[in-house]
């Protein structure tokens, strides 16, 4: 094999790796597997009870059940369940609900779940209430 096909062939290989790396992976290196997957962002991460906590529901493809529920990590016991994310059972767009956290919540860890009807499964996101 000459000098010349050499290069042709190993140039074909770096294409088809960039190719297939390009599908794999987004622009930050993370895996495109949780596309299609509604996603939960909490702000701020840690509050004190009283506080105001912001949450982000992105639906996915298929959509996400109207309920945030709220659960303790502890025991995953439910503490409350609200419907603020639409005004139907099953959402599809992008939606930021504000929520106090009661005063008699304990310090410790929460979920937020909501149901994704694309996966037939809840999707959660974990915030603390601080010791004050």
């Amino acid at each position: 094999m000459n000098k010349d096909n050499k290069i042709l062939i190993i140039t074909i290989f770096i294409v088809i790796l960039l190719f297939i790396f390009s599908f794999s992976f987004d622009i930050t290196g993370a895996t495109t597997a949780n596309i299609g997957k509604t996603t939960i962002q909490i702000s701020p991460k840690a509050v004190n009870s009283g506080e105001i906590i912001y949450i982000t529901i992105n639906p996915g493809p298929e959509g996400a059940n109207e309920k945030i529920n709220f659960y303790q990590a502890e025991d995953d016991l439910r503490k409350i369940s609200i419907n603020k994310l639409c005004n139907n059972y099953k959402c599809f767009e992008s939606n930021t609900v504000s929520y106090t956290i009661p005063t008699n919540w304990e310090p410790g860890i929460y979920h937020i779940k909501v149901y994704d009807y694309g996966i037939k499964n809840f999707i959660q996101e974990e915030f603390t209430i601080k010791s004050s």
